[in-house]
């Protein structure tokens, strides 16, 4: 059984999607807390993200990072877009979100 770790809940929603890595997870939203995680957490350890390889042995540079990473920041720029209209309130909140520099400047070069 599943046990929410923010709220302690054991009802959860499947959520549509599919995890890159390991597709057999599941993808879980907490009917009480709203919080997103997946069924099985017993494959990640203490270095799973540090030893992922997943850029290869050696760090990326950060220009050639931010080029890879572009078309994906386009994409979730694109669907806020579509399912979000930006007022100057909810533009204040962007720093509590992850990419908020990309996605303010996304919207500044929109506008």
């Amino acid at each position: 059984m599943n046990l929410c770790y923010l709220s302690n809940a054991t009802n959860f929603s499947l959520r549509k999607g599919i995890v890159r890595d390991l597709a057999a997870l599941e993808i879980l939203e907490c009917d009480a807390c709203g919080l997103v995680s997946l069924d099985l957490t017993d494959h990640i350890h203490s270095q799973f993200y540090e030893n992922s390889g997943m850029h290869g042995n050696e760090p990326t540079p950060i220009e050639e990072w931010l080029k890879e990473a572009e078309c994906d920041d386009q994409r979730r720029f694109d669907m806020i877009k579509a399912t979000q209209e930006l007022t100057s309130a909810y533009a204040s909140s962007l720093p509590a979100l992850g990419k908020a520099d990309t996605l303010i400047a996304h919207l500044e070069h929109c506008e």
